[in-house]
């Protein structure tokens, strides 16, 4: 693998999804290569496989892998974090050929049969066709996070929020989050699925003292909620227009999250309901 990498490239992805179980020397080899692609300025993902791997991982001492977020759940969670958009361009397809994809994907079967007898071409269509048609993100890796640290969720979380908090120091950072998300204040994972951002900007609301102390500005905890409320109201109807039924989920996932922070902090949360009903009525 590392010997295929040429000077142009800026990212290796492991597609694990056939692995279900990893010993201390695969894992080791897996740091090493990571290390090794990491000095060369190559970020390095490994993705698709199923949580009990993260485990196996965790508990063979390769946590940090995941905390870095060198474990994504899909390849699309991969690209996107390496700062690819989609459409993922590729080496060697011809662009009218990526930029008729809905035509393409249409009629596939057509377009197959219709370049049967020429090996590349067959070979470059299905390789259009897969990497433009892997699983859309929101679908996915709504809940990267509870994939990723099985128990240790909620401390992982904790930890992003408390992260995310020590960066921002001015209002326009705060309200770059109320615009874009959370990208621009996390060392790792930086695109989020919608559950999890939603859940670390719902903590944050519940560090407000701390988040107001932290500003230069002289701002007050009511802004600042405010506008921590208006990244979420964003995610909401956007999900709400593009994907209903992952919409509902979102919902399910807040009454969820209110449950947990009621059991998990009682005294915070009742003031977070307070805070929210002074604040926004």
């Amino acid at each position: 693998m590392q010997a295929n990498a040429s000077t142009n490239t800026k990212t290796v992805i492991v597609d694990a999804g056939t692995i279900t179980n990893i010993d201390i020397t695969a894992a080791d080899t897996l740091l090493m290569l990571k290390n090794n692609l990491e000095k060369k300025g190559i970020a390095f993902y490994i993705t698709e496989h199923m949580q009990g791997l993260n485990t196996q991982l965790r508990n063979l001492g390769m946590g940090p892998l995941i905390e870095e977020g060198c474990v994504r759940r899909t390849i699309t969670a991969a690209l996107l974090d390496s700062g690819l958009q989609k459409p993922f361009p590729l080496e060697g397809v011809p662009a009218d050929l990526q930029e008729n994809l809905k035509e393409l994907q249409e009629n596939a079967e057509k377009a197959l049969s219709a370049h049967k007898h020429n090996t590349k071409n067959i070979e470059k269509i299905k390789k259009t066709l897969w990497l433009h048609t892997l699983p859309a993100e929101e679908e996915n890796t709504l809940e990267e996070f509870a994939w990723a640290f099985g128990e240790d969720t909620v401390n992982e979380i904790e930890k992003r929020v408390h992260q995310v908090i020590s960066h921002l120091h001015h209002w326009p950072e705060l309200e770059a989050i109320s615009e874009i998300g959370l990208a621009r204040q996390v060392r790792a994972w930086h695109n989020l699925g919608v559950i999890d951002e939603d859940e670390v900007l719902r903590r944050m609301e519940l560090h407000l003292d701390e988040l107001s102390a932290n500003l230069e500005e002289d701002k007050n905890k009511q802004l600042i909620f405010q506008m921590i409320e208006k990244r979420r109201q964003h995610l909401e109807m956007e999900l709400k227009q593009e994907n209903p039924e992952i919409w509902q989920k979102l919902v399910e996932s807040r009454e969820h999250l209110e449950r947990r922070l009621e059991k998990q902090n009682p005294e915070a949360a009742k003031r977070l309901h307070e805070l929210e009903e002074k604040f926004l009525g």
